[in-house]
């Protein structure tokens, strides 16, 4: 084997224990060999010497010297056994293990589960792990140096455990404006009778109880200032009560923040799921509009015609007057099975619209629709919030979003006697006036 770099040529044998796949003839090969201790880090042409006869080349990328993975930070830095960790860092890879230490001095190792962000992983913690303190390090094996970085230690504990806050999902607020706590981890609060959050200014602190455990909001307190504040929390069980959390820092608005749009959907005046066993179609039912975008399974009408094995749901909405095609949901069952409400999860009916840079300039809806609104709100509840319309006509419909099951979202039934035309559509916070302009004009049709 020929290796090339900077003007180098630098030949390894290769030892032998090649195999052939496919057949003896055509089949391709593969050759092991060391990498020459002389290269560096960087380009590299290799080619094949078969008995004075050189193969094509080929660049391969030497790489530095094998480093352990370096962690960071561990979220949440208070976990109970079985919890879910993320692990923050450099130089992650999914070859790579995370040897824990329980504060028994065992030893328990895991292979790294690598996530979207090629910075963090996750791990669960063993079940049986005691509690206390223990460390988690990272070991390199892909070079089979197994070199091991800096143990970082964090708690583990089946008592309360506090709800940590995860700061760059923090929506920014002005003093006396609600404000939306994402956690790292929900399970603190699964079994937490009381949940309170602290706002330390100035080395004063200000306690809030937060009215729903189950519901991580708060209302911002009045008498803060605009500016830095660190936020904590703890949980109560019965009389036990979990220690304060980190604190995360954050920074308070002088000016009232306006409401936040991540995405829309359109609800359609009618949706309908199909369910299939191979390619029968037994049954088709229209979805409740309370039930939406769930579907009721009509278990005695299936009973009757499903035979065991999966079954397929497939839905369409009608929108202007006419059905659209069914389409595959992705979402199946095991026949025989139950459900513990009678309804299956929820359905995609209508694609997403994520509000950003490739937000369509139009947006096409029929009278009678209804527009669902994920986001942040910071106001009480969604019916603290004013939804207007807008044409180029200057005629004004104001609109009265109601709650739906997730607090992150807000539902707008648009008008039945709306005029054709483009609509801009205006949401406002009723208690400060802030307002956001939704960035695509709805464009009203009439039904076909």
């Amino acid at each position: 084997m020929l290796f090339s770099q900077g003007g180098q040529n630098y030949f390894e044998s290769v030892p032998g224990g090649s195999y052939v796949e496919a057949n003896a003839q055509q089949g391709w090969q593969r050759l092991g060999v060391v990498i020459p201790s002389q290269l560096q880090p960087g380009p590299c042409q290799v080619a094949v010497d078969v008995e004075g006869m050189m193969s094509q080349t080929r660049t391969i990328i030497i790489s530095p010297p094998a480093t352990a993975p370096v962690i960071s930070a561990i979220n949440p830095h208070t976990v109970g056994p079985g919890d879910l960790i993320w692990i923050e860092g450099t130089g992650f890879s999914d070859s790579d293990d995370f040897e824990l230490t329980d504060s028994a001095g065992r030893v328990y190792v895991k292979r790294s589960s690598i996530t979207s962000d090629p910075g963090t992983a996750a791990m669960n913690i063993p079940m049986d792990a005691p509690d206390g303190e223990v460390t988690l390090r990272a070991i390199e094996r892909r070079s089979g140096t197994n070199v091991a970085g800096k143990a970082v230690a964090f708690t583990v504990t089946r008592g309360p455990r506090p709800a940590e806050v995860s700061a760059e999902w923090l929506m920014q607020v002005a003093p006396g404006q609600w404000l939306d706590l994402p956690v790292w981890s929900e399970s603190p609060i699964i079994s937490a009778d009381r949940v309170e959050i602290s706002f330390t200014q100035r080395e004063q602190s200000q306690i809030v109880p937060i009215a729903d455990p189950k519901v991580l909001r708060v209302q911002v307190p009045r008498s803060l200032l605009p500016g830095d504040v660190t936020i904590r929390m703890r949980t109560w069980i019965g009389d036990k009560v979990s220690e304060w959390s980190v604190p995360t820092s954050f920074r308070l608005l002088a000016k009232a923040a306006a409401p936040k749009l991540y995405s829309l959907e359109i609800v359609p005046v009618r949706a309908e799921a199909g369910f299939k066993q191979g390619e029968r179609t037994i049954t088709t039912v229209t979805v409740d509009e309370s039930d939406y975008p769930r579907v009721r399974v009509p278990m005695e009408l299936l009973s009757q015609s499903l035979s065991r094995g999966p079954v397929e749901i497939v839905t369409r909405v009608w929108r202007g007057g006419q059905p659209s095609d069914w389409v595959r949901s992705q979402v199946g069952f095991q026949w025989p099975t139950t459900f513990v409400d009678g309804k299956i999860g929820s359905l995609s009916f209508v694609k997403r619209i994520y509000i950003g840079p490739d937000t369509p300039d139009r947006l096409l809806v029929y009278r009678g629709e209804s527009l669902l609104l994920q986001g942040t709100f910071p106001v009480e509840s969604v019916d603290k919030l004013q939804v207007s319309l807008e044409n180029d006509a200057h005629v004004q419909l104001l609109l009265n979003p109601t709650k739906v099951v997730n607090p992150a979202e807000a539902k707008i039934k648009l008008p039945q006697d709306l005029e054709t035309g483009e609509w801009r559509l205006t949401i406002r916070n009723q208690d400060d006036g802030a307002a956001l302009v939704l960035p695509t004009r709805l464009q009203f049709a009439k039904e076909n």
